[in-house]
């Protein structure tokens, strides 16, 4: 009598491409919306450094009656403890600073994450950007 030799189970090539093909089918699905949280997430932190800026400009106000000259004034004579606050999370760089003399309003801008002139921003795929009111508050601009 002739024996049968067991072979171990193994995947084929083309099992195996097939695989290959339904990971990468379902990794270009989800790549869009992981892209959308972490823009979100960019945009939260830049929304959280904004307001704490504004307060510190507000403690700022309060302690010599003018806006400070950039925001580097801020962190110099201590109103802020970190000077990473100072810089937009998604582009790396330092917040566009306008300072404020004479009469200003509520709802003047004080500063925001890029130069407004600017066709793209940095957050909501180039159509959004945080900004920073002269009360303080920080909130979402889209264009």
């Amino acid at each position: 009598m002739k024996r049968r030799l067991h072979r171990p189970a193994a995947f084929t090539l083309i099992e195996l491409l097939v695989v290959i093909a339904i990971i990468a089918i379902l990794s270009s699905v989800l790549l869009p919306s992981l892209t959308t949280a972490n823009d979100r997430a960019n945009l939260a932190v830049c929304q959280a450094h904004l307001e704490q800026v504004g307060l510190s400009a507000r403690q700022f106000v309060e302690d010599n009656d003018r806006f400070p000259t950039n925001l580097d004034e801020l962190y110099d004579r201590r109103y802020l403890d970190d000077n990473t606050v100072l810089t937009c999370s998604k582009t790396g760089k330092q917040f566009h600073y306008r300072q404020l003399t004479g009469k200003w309003d509520r709802k003047d801008r004080l500063c925001c994450c890029v130069n407004p002139s600017r066709k793209t921003l940095p957050h909501g795929r180039g159509k959004a950007q945080a900004e920073l009111l002269a009360s303080g508050h920080a909130q979402l601009v889209r264009r």
